[in-house]
């Protein structure tokens, strides 16, 4: 969990130092999508195995990492927008 939460925003970071080649930007935003994928499985196990006893807690960032893939998702697709 500790790698998967790391490494989104160090994708991020990396990708948008890489920005001017779309390809290779979006290939970056892919692969931050996929970590916080990672991590909303990791947080369903977490729920599932009740690991955390806060009650809403797992939910809460399950929805914030939902939120996230979203976010970049649409960054990745509409990034000529951006510019």
């Amino acid at each position: 969990m500790r790698r998967a939460s790391r490494g989104i925003p160090s994708l991020i970071a990396e990708g948008w130092s890489k920005r001017e080649s779309l390809k290779e930007f979006q290939k970056f935003l892919r692969d931050a999508i996929a970590e916080a994928n990672e991590m909303i499985n990791h947080l369903l196990l977490v729920k599932h195995k009740r690991y955390i006893r806060k009650q809403g807690y797992s939910e809460e960032l399950i929805t914030r990492y939902e939120k996230l893939a979203k976010k970049l998702t649409n960054l990745k697709n509409n990034w000529q927008n951006f510019k």
